[in-house]
Protein backbone atom coordinates (compact mmCIF):
# COMPACT_ATOMS: atom_id res chain seq x y z
CA UNK A 1 0.00 0.00 0.00
CA UNK A 2 2.83 2.16 0.94
CA UNK A 3 4.69 1.35 -2.61
CA UNK A 4 1.68 2.59 -4.30
CA UNK A 5 1.09 5.80 -2.12
CA UNK A 6 4.54 6.89 -2.88
CA UNK A 7 4.13 5.63 -7.15
CA UNK A 8 1.52 8.03 -7.01
CA UNK A 9 3.33 10.53 -5.37
CA UNK A 10 6.35 10.29 -8.08
CA UNK A 11 4.02 10.02 -11.05
CA UNK A 12 5.79 6.88 -11.09
CA UNK A 13 3.23 3.20 -11.88
CA UNK A 14 4.30 0.16 -9.93
CA UNK A 15 5.80 -1.15 -12.59
CA UNK A 16 7.73 1.89 -13.48
CA UNK A 17 6.29 3.40 -16.11
CA UNK A 18 4.43 6.82 -16.59
CA UNK A 19 1.56 6.58 -18.20
CA UNK A 20 -0.86 8.55 -15.87
CA UNK A 21 1.25 11.65 -16.37
CA UNK A 22 0.64 10.84 -20.00
CA UNK A 23 -2.89 10.72 -19.53
CA UNK A 24 -3.09 13.73 -17.43
CA UNK A 25 -1.35 15.58 -19.97
CA UNK A 26 -3.86 14.61 -22.62
CA UNK A 27 -6.50 16.13 -20.94
CA UNK A 28 -4.82 19.25 -20.04
CA UNK A 29 -5.91 21.07 -23.48
CA UNK A 30 -4.05 22.31 -26.72
CA UNK A 31 -0.73 24.15 -26.74
CA UNK A 32 -0.45 27.46 -27.90
CA UNK A 33 1.54 26.24 -30.82
CA UNK A 34 -1.00 23.54 -31.46
CA UNK A 35 -3.77 26.72 -31.38
CA UNK A 36 -1.79 28.59 -34.05
CA UNK A 37 -1.62 26.16 -36.20
CA UNK A 38 -5.50 25.93 -35.94
CA UNK A 39 -6.49 29.39 -36.80
CA UNK A 40 -3.60 29.02 -40.01
CA UNK A 41 -5.86 26.29 -41.53
CA UNK A 42 -8.95 28.47 -40.92
CA UNK A 43 -7.77 31.62 -42.31
CA UNK A 44 -6.40 29.72 -45.43
CA UNK A 45 -10.05 27.98 -45.78
CA UNK A 46 -11.50 31.47 -45.20
CA UNK A 47 -9.63 33.17 -47.70
CA UNK A 48 -11.05 30.67 -49.90
CA UNK A 49 -14.45 31.07 -48.89
CA UNK A 50 -14.97 34.73 -48.51
CA UNK A 51 -15.26 35.52 -52.27
CA UNK A 52 -17.50 32.99 -53.01
CA UNK A 53 -19.96 34.00 -50.10
CA UNK A 54 -19.67 37.57 -51.46
CA UNK A 55 -19.90 36.55 -54.80
CA UNK A 56 -23.08 35.10 -53.96
CA UNK A 57 -24.53 38.02 -51.77
CA UNK A 58 -23.76 40.49 -54.71
CA UNK A 59 -25.27 38.02 -57.30
CA UNK A 60 -28.45 37.86 -55.39
CA UNK A 61 -28.17 41.72 -54.48
CA UNK A 62 -28.05 42.21 -58.64
CA UNK A 63 -31.27 39.52 -58.91
CA UNK A 64 -33.09 41.91 -56.93
CA UNK A 65 -32.20 44.91 -58.19
CA UNK A 66 -33.00 43.85 -61.85
CA UNK A 67 -36.45 42.67 -60.59
CA UNK A 68 -36.71 45.99 -58.71
CA UNK A 69 -36.28 47.97 -62.17
CA UNK A 70 -38.48 45.67 -64.06
CA UNK A 71 -41.56 46.11 -61.75
CA UNK A 72 -40.98 49.79 -62.13
CA UNK A 73 -40.44 50.50 -65.72
CA UNK A 74 -43.94 48.17 -65.93
CA UNK A 75 -45.22 50.51 -63.52
CA UNK A 76 -44.40 53.37 -65.78
CA UNK A 77 -45.43 52.26 -68.68
CA UNK A 78 -48.90 51.11 -67.45
CA UNK A 79 -49.50 54.25 -65.52
CA UNK A 80 -48.35 56.44 -69.13
CA UNK A 81 -51.15 54.14 -70.55
CA UNK A 82 -54.10 54.79 -67.75
CA UNK A 83 -52.61 58.76 -67.47
CA UNK A 84 -52.65 59.45 -71.06
CA UNK A 85 -49.36 61.22 -70.30
CA UNK A 86 -45.54 60.67 -70.06
CA UNK A 87 -43.42 61.94 -67.28
CA UNK A 88 -39.85 63.90 -67.25
CA UNK A 89 -37.14 63.49 -65.24
CA UNK A 90 -38.64 65.24 -63.00
CA UNK A 91 -42.10 63.28 -62.30
CA UNK A 92 -41.12 60.05 -63.50
CA UNK A 93 -39.99 58.32 -60.00
CA UNK A 94 -44.07 59.94 -58.85
CA UNK A 95 -45.60 58.00 -61.12
CA UNK A 96 -44.21 54.68 -60.75
CA UNK A 97 -45.04 55.05 -56.99
CA UNK A 98 -48.43 56.22 -57.92
CA UNK A 99 -49.17 52.47 -60.02
CA UNK A 100 -47.14 50.49 -57.03
CA UNK A 101 -48.52 52.04 -54.31
CA UNK A 102 -44.66 52.74 -52.70
CA UNK A 103 -43.49 55.68 -51.09
CA UNK A 104 -41.21 57.97 -54.14
CA UNK A 105 -38.23 56.74 -52.05
CA UNK A 106 -38.09 53.19 -52.42
CA UNK A 107 -38.27 54.09 -56.91
CA UNK A 108 -35.64 57.09 -56.40
CA UNK A 109 -33.03 54.59 -54.64
CA UNK A 110 -32.23 50.47 -54.07
CA UNK A 111 -31.77 48.68 -51.74
CA UNK A 112 -27.97 49.14 -50.91
CA UNK A 113 -28.22 53.10 -50.65
CA UNK A 114 -27.63 54.02 -54.59
CA UNK A 115 -29.47 56.22 -56.92
CA UNK A 116 -31.75 55.28 -59.47
CA UNK A 117 -31.74 57.30 -62.42
CA UNK A 118 -34.39 58.31 -65.31
CA UNK A 119 -32.91 59.29 -68.87
CA UNK A 120 -34.48 60.33 -72.02
CA UNK A 121 -33.29 59.78 -75.39
CA UNK A 122 -31.81 63.20 -76.34
CA UNK A 123 -33.44 62.59 -80.18
CA UNK A 124 -36.69 61.69 -78.30
CA UNK A 125 -39.72 64.02 -80.59
CA UNK A 126 -43.67 63.42 -80.28
CA UNK A 127 -44.69 65.14 -82.98
CA UNK A 128 -47.60 67.57 -81.25
CA UNK A 129 -48.38 71.36 -81.09
CA UNK A 130 -46.70 72.82 -78.29
CA UNK A 131 -43.50 71.30 -78.99
CA UNK A 132 -41.98 67.22 -79.15
CA UNK A 133 -40.23 66.43 -75.76
CA UNK A 134 -41.56 65.68 -71.97
CA UNK A 135 -43.76 65.79 -70.59
CA UNK A 136 -46.49 64.45 -72.95
CA UNK A 137 -50.16 65.16 -71.67
CA UNK A 138 -52.56 63.94 -74.04
CA UNK A 139 -55.47 65.93 -72.95
CA UNK A 140 -57.43 66.62 -76.06
CA UNK A 141 -58.40 65.25 -79.40
CA UNK A 142 -55.28 66.55 -81.24
CA UNK A 143 -52.50 63.52 -80.74
CA UNK A 144 -49.24 63.02 -82.52
CA UNK A 145 -49.46 64.39 -86.07
CA UNK A 146 -46.86 61.23 -86.91
CA UNK A 147 -45.39 58.30 -85.25
CA UNK A 148 -43.00 59.42 -82.60
CA UNK A 149 -39.27 59.17 -82.97
CA UNK A 150 -36.40 57.89 -80.42
CA UNK A 151 -39.12 57.89 -77.80
CA UNK A 152 -36.85 55.82 -75.74
CA UNK A 153 -36.68 56.30 -72.14
CA UNK A 154 -33.81 54.27 -69.62
CA UNK A 155 -33.88 53.06 -66.57
CA UNK A 156 -30.24 52.70 -64.27
CA UNK A 157 -28.79 51.88 -61.46
CA UNK A 158 -25.68 50.15 -59.57
CA UNK A 159 -25.02 47.64 -56.74
CA UNK A 160 -21.67 48.71 -55.83
CA UNK A 161 -20.19 52.01 -55.94
CA UNK A 162 -22.18 55.19 -57.06
CA UNK A 163 -22.97 55.12 -60.70
CA UNK A 164 -21.16 58.42 -62.76
CA UNK A 165 -24.73 59.74 -63.77
CA UNK A 166 -26.09 60.31 -60.31
CA UNK A 167 -28.70 62.64 -61.83
CA UNK A 168 -31.89 62.09 -63.97
CA UNK A 169 -32.10 64.07 -67.08
CA UNK A 170 -31.10 63.97 -70.91
CA UNK A 171 -27.88 62.45 -71.20
CA UNK A 172 -25.82 63.22 -74.47
CA UNK A 173 -26.28 60.60 -77.56
CA UNK A 174 -23.37 58.80 -76.97
CA UNK A 175 -23.63 57.86 -73.34
CA UNK A 176 -27.50 56.93 -73.69
CA UNK A 177 -27.02 54.93 -77.04
CA UNK A 178 -24.17 53.00 -75.33
CA UNK A 179 -26.34 52.04 -72.25
CA UNK A 180 -29.19 51.26 -74.39
CA UNK A 181 -27.04 48.81 -76.39
CA UNK A 182 -24.55 47.60 -73.41
CA UNK A 183 -25.51 43.65 -73.03
CA UNK A 184 -26.31 42.90 -69.03
CA UNK A 185 -23.21 42.53 -66.84
CA UNK A 186 -21.17 44.10 -68.94
CA UNK A 187 -19.67 47.96 -68.21
CA UNK A 188 -21.26 50.49 -70.50
CA UNK A 189 -17.68 51.61 -72.70
CA UNK A 190 -18.52 55.49 -71.55
CA UNK A 191 -18.15 54.08 -67.87
CA UNK A 192 -14.41 53.34 -68.84
CA UNK A 193 -13.37 55.51 -64.98
CA UNK A 194 -15.60 54.03 -62.99
CA UNK A 195 -14.34 51.35 -60.38
CA UNK A 196 -17.00 48.87 -60.58
CA UNK A 197 -17.72 45.82 -63.00
CA UNK A 198 -20.68 44.96 -65.71
CA UNK A 199 -22.03 42.76 -62.43
CA UNK A 200 -22.53 46.05 -60.21
CA UNK A 201 -25.02 47.95 -63.56
CA UNK A 202 -28.47 47.43 -63.74
CA UNK A 203 -30.60 48.69 -66.92
CA UNK A 204 -34.02 48.65 -68.20
CA UNK A 205 -34.82 50.21 -71.28
CA UNK A 206 -38.64 51.62 -72.35
CA UNK A 207 -39.42 51.83 -76.12
CA UNK A 208 -42.63 54.54 -76.36
CA UNK A 209 -43.16 53.54 -80.45
CA UNK A 210 -45.21 50.53 -79.64
CA UNK A 211 -47.74 52.20 -77.40
CA UNK A 212 -48.82 54.48 -80.13
CA UNK A 213 -52.02 54.11 -82.39
CA UNK A 214 -52.98 55.38 -85.25
CA UNK A 215 -56.38 56.76 -86.20
CA UNK A 216 -57.49 57.76 -89.70
CA UNK A 217 -61.00 59.25 -90.22
CA UNK A 218 -62.30 60.52 -93.34
CA UNK A 219 -65.48 62.12 -93.85
CA UNK A 220 -67.05 62.01 -97.47
CA UNK A 221 -70.15 63.75 -96.66
CA UNK A 222 -70.65 67.80 -97.31
CA UNK A 223 -68.37 69.87 -94.78
CA UNK A 224 -71.99 70.70 -93.00
CA UNK A 225 -72.75 67.11 -91.86
CA UNK A 226 -72.29 66.06 -88.29
CA UNK A 227 -69.67 63.65 -88.43
CA UNK A 228 -67.75 64.13 -85.11
CA UNK A 229 -65.36 62.52 -83.00
CA UNK A 230 -63.54 62.67 -79.60
CA UNK A 231 -61.26 60.82 -76.97
CA UNK A 232 -60.61 59.96 -73.79
CA UNK A 233 -64.19 61.93 -73.09
CA UNK A 234 -63.30 65.10 -74.17
CA UNK A 235 -65.65 67.51 -76.08
CA UNK A 236 -66.14 66.51 -79.99
CA UNK A 237 -64.93 68.02 -82.59
CA UNK A 238 -66.55 67.95 -86.40
CA UNK A 239 -64.00 65.99 -88.41
CA UNK A 240 -63.28 68.97 -91.23
CA UNK A 241 -61.00 69.38 -94.07
CA UNK A 242 -61.47 65.56 -95.11
CA UNK A 243 -59.79 64.12 -92.56
CA UNK A 244 -58.20 63.17 -89.25
CA UNK A 245 -54.96 60.80 -89.08
CA UNK A 246 -53.24 61.50 -85.46
CA UNK A 247 -51.40 58.59 -83.35
CA UNK A 248 -53.30 58.37 -79.72
CA UNK A 249 -51.57 56.27 -76.97
CA UNK A 250 -52.62 52.61 -76.80
CA UNK A 251 -55.95 52.41 -74.82
CA UNK A 252 -57.21 55.76 -75.55
CA UNK A 253 -61.03 55.34 -75.94
CA UNK A 254 -62.73 56.84 -79.38
CA UNK A 255 -66.20 57.97 -79.53
CA UNK A 256 -68.03 58.72 -82.82
CA UNK A 257 -70.70 60.84 -83.53
CA UNK A 258 -73.39 61.30 -86.09
CA UNK A 259 -76.19 63.61 -86.18
CA UNK A 260 -78.17 61.19 -83.66
CA UNK A 261 -75.66 61.72 -81.34
CA UNK A 262 -72.95 58.49 -79.91
CA UNK A 263 -72.98 56.25 -82.08
CA UNK A 264 -69.99 53.58 -81.52
CA UNK A 265 -66.97 53.82 -78.88
CA UNK A 266 -64.15 51.48 -78.61
CA UNK A 267 -61.16 51.04 -76.93
CA UNK A 268 -57.77 52.05 -79.58
CA UNK A 269 -55.36 49.41 -79.41
CA UNK A 270 -54.70 48.92 -83.18
CA UNK A 271 -54.27 50.88 -85.83
CA UNK A 272 -57.52 51.25 -87.69
CA UNK A 273 -59.49 53.71 -89.45
CA UNK A 274 -63.34 54.94 -90.24
CA UNK A 275 -65.09 56.62 -93.34
CA UNK A 276 -68.08 58.62 -92.94
CA UNK A 277 -70.55 58.88 -95.40
CA UNK A 278 -74.40 58.81 -95.69
CA UNK A 279 -74.63 59.92 -92.75
CA UNK A 280 -73.12 57.06 -90.44
CA UNK A 281 -69.73 55.99 -89.55
CA UNK A 282 -68.87 52.84 -91.20
CA UNK A 283 -65.25 50.34 -91.34
CA UNK A 284 -64.76 51.02 -95.23
CA UNK A 285 -65.91 52.57 -98.00
CA UNK A 286 -69.55 52.39 -98.46
CA UNK A 287 -71.94 52.11 -101.97
CA UNK A 288 -71.67 56.08 -102.10
CA UNK A 289 -75.72 57.02 -102.59
CA UNK A 290 -75.12 60.27 -101.49
CA UNK A 291 -74.00 63.01 -103.74
CA UNK A 292 -70.16 61.92 -103.02
CA UNK A 293 -67.18 64.66 -103.46
CA UNK A 294 -66.06 65.04 -106.81
CA UNK A 295 -64.39 63.18 -108.51
CA UNK A 296 -66.44 60.06 -107.74
CA UNK A 297 -69.65 59.32 -109.53
CA UNK A 298 -73.13 59.43 -108.57
CA UNK A 299 -73.80 56.35 -108.88
CA UNK A 300 -74.74 53.08 -106.95
CA UNK A 301 -72.15 51.27 -106.74
CA UNK A 302 -72.75 48.39 -105.14
CA UNK A 303 -75.87 47.89 -107.26
CA UNK A 304 -73.49 48.44 -110.35
CA UNK A 305 -71.13 45.41 -109.40
CA UNK A 306 -74.11 43.15 -108.68
CA UNK A 307 -75.29 44.17 -112.36
CA UNK A 308 -72.13 44.15 -113.82
CA UNK A 309 -71.30 40.85 -112.30
CA UNK A 310 -74.36 39.27 -113.54
CA UNK A 311 -74.19 40.16 -116.79
CA UNK A 312 -70.51 39.07 -117.07
CA UNK A 313 -71.24 35.55 -115.85
CA UNK A 314 -74.16 34.97 -117.92
CA UNK A 315 -72.56 36.74 -120.98
CA UNK A 316 -71.32 34.00 -124.03
CA UNK A 317 -67.72 32.42 -123.95
CA UNK A 318 -64.94 35.25 -124.67
CA UNK A 319 -63.23 33.65 -127.70
CA UNK A 320 -60.77 35.83 -127.76
CA UNK A 321 -59.10 35.83 -124.08
CA UNK A 322 -56.06 34.18 -123.12
CA UNK A 323 -53.18 34.00 -125.11
CA UNK A 324 -52.21 31.43 -128.25
CA UNK A 325 -56.16 30.59 -129.02
CA UNK A 326 -56.44 29.12 -125.08
CA UNK A 327 -59.84 30.04 -123.83
CA UNK A 328 -58.41 31.36 -121.03
CA UNK A 329 -60.44 32.18 -117.54
CA UNK A 330 -64.03 31.46 -117.03
CA UNK A 331 -66.59 33.72 -115.84
CA UNK A 332 -66.96 32.16 -112.37
CA UNK A 333 -62.66 32.21 -112.11
CA UNK A 334 -62.86 35.76 -112.36
CA UNK A 335 -65.68 36.72 -110.44
CA UNK A 336 -64.09 34.55 -107.64
CA UNK A 337 -61.06 36.38 -107.75
CA UNK A 338 -62.75 39.47 -107.95
CA UNK A 339 -64.24 38.62 -105.17
CA UNK A 340 -61.23 37.72 -103.31
CA UNK A 341 -59.79 41.00 -103.94
CA UNK A 342 -62.22 42.95 -102.72
CA UNK A 343 -62.38 41.08 -99.30
CA UNK A 344 -58.64 41.58 -99.15
CA UNK A 345 -59.22 45.23 -100.38
CA UNK A 346 -62.13 45.59 -97.08
CA UNK A 347 -59.30 43.71 -94.53
CA UNK A 348 -56.56 46.24 -95.83
CA UNK A 349 -59.05 49.87 -95.75
CA UNK A 350 -59.93 48.95 -91.84
CA UNK A 351 -56.76 48.21 -90.84
CA UNK A 352 -53.87 50.02 -92.02
CA UNK A 353 -54.73 52.61 -94.35
CA UNK A 354 -52.75 54.79 -96.17
CA UNK A 355 -54.69 56.72 -98.50
CA UNK A 356 -55.01 60.36 -99.21
CA UNK A 357 -57.83 62.25 -98.54
CA UNK A 358 -60.95 61.93 -100.96
CA UNK A 359 -61.50 64.95 -103.18
CA UNK A 360 -58.40 66.63 -102.18
CA UNK A 361 -55.70 64.39 -104.02
CA UNK A 362 -56.58 63.80 -108.30
CA UNK A 363 -58.35 60.43 -108.27
CA UNK A 364 -55.54 58.95 -110.11
CA UNK A 365 -53.15 59.83 -107.52
CA UNK A 366 -55.51 58.01 -104.98
CA UNK A 367 -53.88 54.62 -103.69
CA UNK A 368 -57.77 52.94 -103.54
CA UNK A 369 -58.46 53.75 -106.94
CA UNK A 370 -54.93 52.38 -108.21
CA UNK A 371 -55.61 49.35 -106.52
CA UNK A 372 -59.20 48.92 -107.58
CA UNK A 373 -58.83 50.41 -111.21
CA UNK A 374 -56.10 47.89 -111.33
CA UNK A 375 -58.17 44.89 -110.86
CA UNK A 376 -60.95 46.30 -112.78
CA UNK A 377 -58.51 46.65 -115.91
CA UNK A 378 -57.36 42.84 -115.27
CA UNK A 379 -61.36 42.19 -115.77
CA UNK A 380 -61.71 44.16 -118.76
CA UNK A 381 -59.21 41.99 -120.64
CA UNK A 382 -61.08 38.46 -119.10
CA UNK A 383 -64.49 40.07 -120.29
CA UNK A 384 -63.75 41.82 -123.59
CA UNK A 385 -66.36 44.05 -122.58
CA UNK A 386 -64.33 46.97 -121.54
CA UNK A 387 -67.12 47.82 -118.97
CA UNK A 388 -65.58 46.73 -115.72
CA UNK A 389 -64.08 50.09 -114.74
CA UNK A 390 -65.93 50.77 -111.68
CA UNK A 391 -64.42 53.86 -110.88
CA UNK A 392 -64.18 56.34 -112.98
CA UNK A 393 -61.56 59.45 -112.77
Amino acid sequence: MNTLRASARSGRAPNGSWRPVLARRRHAGFTLLEFVGVLAIMAIMASFMIPAIVKRVDIAAWNKENADLIAIKNALTLQILRSNSIPDQTTWAAAAATWTDRPVGNITTNNRGYTRVFLIDPNLSLPRAGGSSLPFNQTNNAGLTSRPVSARLLLVSTIARTNPLIASGVPSSANFNDLWNTPANVKPATWSGWPGTGDDVCIQRISLEPGFNQLILVNRDSASTNGRYAINGSVSTIVTNGAVNYHYLDGSVVSLYNTNGLTARFVLKRNISFVFENGVWSGQITDGNNAPKAPFNNTNLVANFANTAAAFFNAAWNSNAGAGGGKGASQSAVISALSNFMLDYSMWANTTPSFNVHGVAPLNQVPIYQLVNTEAGNLNTYSGTGNWGLLKP
